[in-house]
């Protein structure tokens, strides 16, 4: 037997071993085994599409399986993404409470991760929010929708100067009034976007001012409306010619697919068949734009209604304005 021959054979095995193992080593590292670092519990509301999305740290990525903690059970109307990790559903009425579910993620490397996670399920609230400049003029609708609001049983109202800076999430719906040319800032509009993507319903109402200087005003509405993927909307200066309805809005006062002639404060033109245009009286005057759920491509779970002059909410208020309001007010 050759000696030096399997001593040069040993050193070899040696050396592709030491080649080896930095790969073997390497390889370890890019399959871990999963852990989930999203948050244990997120809330829905009665109603309203919820989602939240669940997330691991692993390699390869890990697919995602829901199931009741012991002596629970899954709703049947949620479901989990296994891809995605994607957790969503609308919960329905009479599924307000506290869900113990278990979420695990699996990626082939044990062990497989699980997560005890709660889903707290609440009834939409009924409170309503009016947001108000502040002036004599506003002051007046505010009146009209407070007493509105006092006659559809069930809803709670308050009004503040300024938009708030805490979780706007609490109403069920905000009524915006500006009179003028007072436009939304940009954290105004970063309030609103993350509460129109949270469910709630957002109503802008805006009044044009002694020298009919609105534009600015306008134009932050429209910004709005573009940051939550309504479309191009454009507001057409005073004395435009005539409009066309691509959906009306479900109401006594709305009118069928027609052509519409706005004879104050301008029309509107929408891009898409994404929204409706609303009327509000039989003569139909009115610059309003309503996005429905679903309606909104960064928003699917808000409304969004934006209504160009509010004259028919200032003053007396009429019977059909009333009905036109209060339908608003109710839309569930």
């Amino acid at each position: 037997m050759n000696k030096s021959g399997s001593v040069r054979r040993f050193y070899r095995l040696l050396l592709v071993v030491a080649m080896l193992l930095p790969l073997i080593a390497c390889g370890k590292l890019k399959h871990n085994p999963p852990v989930i670092t999203s948050a244990a519990d997120t809330t829905f509301i009665i109603g309203t599409a919820g989602s939240f999305t669940v997330t691991a740290n692993s390699t390869p990525a890990s697919t995602f399986t829901l199931s009741a903690a012991s002596g629970g059970t899954v709703p049947t109307w949620l479901t989990l993404n296994s891809t995605s990790g994607i957790l969503s559903g609308t919960p329905p009425a009479g599924s307000a409470g506290t869900y113990n579910l278990v979420i695990t993620a699996a990626n082939g490397n044990t062990p497989n991760a699980t997560q005890n996670f709660t889903l707290t399920v609440t009834a939409a609230s009924t409170a309503i929010l009016i947001v108000n400049d502040g002036t004599s003029t506003t002051a007046g609708v505010v009146n009209n929708l407070v007493g509105i609001v006092a006659a559809t049983s069930g809803f709670s109202v308050s009004s503040v100067t300024a938009v708030p800076t805490s979780d706007l999430g609490i109403y069920k719906e905000i009524w915006d009034v500006r009179y003028n040319n007072t436009a939304l800032s940009a954290t105004d509009v970063s309030s609103y976007t993350t509460y129109v993507q949270g469910g709630g319903t957002l109503v802008l109402l805006g009044g044009p001012g002694p020298s009919a200087g609105f534009d600015v005003r306008n134009n932050s509405i429209i910004n709005l409306i573009s940051s939550l993927g309504g479309g191009l909307v454009t507001v057409i200066p005073p004395g435009s010619l005539t409009q066309t309805v691509l959906a009306p809005f479900n109401s006594p006062n709305s009118i069928p697919n027609s052509n519409v002639t706005f004879s104050q404060f301008g029309g509107t033109t929408i891009s898409n068949n994404s929204s409706a245009l609303m009327t509000t009286d039989a003569t139909n005057i009115g610059t309003a734009i309503f996005f429905d759920k679903g309606k909104l491509t960064q928003a699917t779970s808000g409304r969004l209604i934006a209504i160009f002059d509010f004259g028919f909410l200032n003053g007396t208020v009429a019977t059909n304005a009333a009905l036109f309001t209060q339908n608003i007010i109710q839309l569930q």
